[in-house]
């Protein structure tokens, strides 16, 4: 769920971070500094044009900004990042897994 008041607070933290006035960046991104202003506040939603222009002037991602938890991830890469033996021997664990579990349904 889209949370403005916590995408605002993202930039907001960004932006402080790389130490940039909110006239400066509203004037880089051809917004007003209200407008800047009520997106950090979260008082204003963000367009997804905006977004963007955020993201990229800031040189983030949307994860990042929009507070997405992307730690979980795919059980493909957390097996890439094992030596290829035991990587290989928990595909043919987790295969014989799937398959019971496909006997028992």
């Amino acid at each position: 769920m889209y949370d403005s008041y916590l995408v605002g607070n993202n930039i907001r933290r960004l932006r402080v971070g790389k130490k940039l006035t909110i006239a400066q960046m509203a004037e880089d991104l051809q917004i007003s500094e209200s407008h800047l202003t009520q997106v950090e506040l979260g008082t204003r939603n963000v367009s997804i044009q905006l977004l963007f222009a955020i993201i990229n002037y800031l040189n983030t991602d949307a994860n990042t900004v929009l507070a997405v938890d992307n730690k979980v991830l795919p059980l493909e890469y957390s097996l890439s990042q094992l030596p290829h033996e035991k990587a290989k021997e928990l595909k043919s664990i987790f295969h014989d897994m799937i398959c019971l579990a496909g006997m028992l349904d």
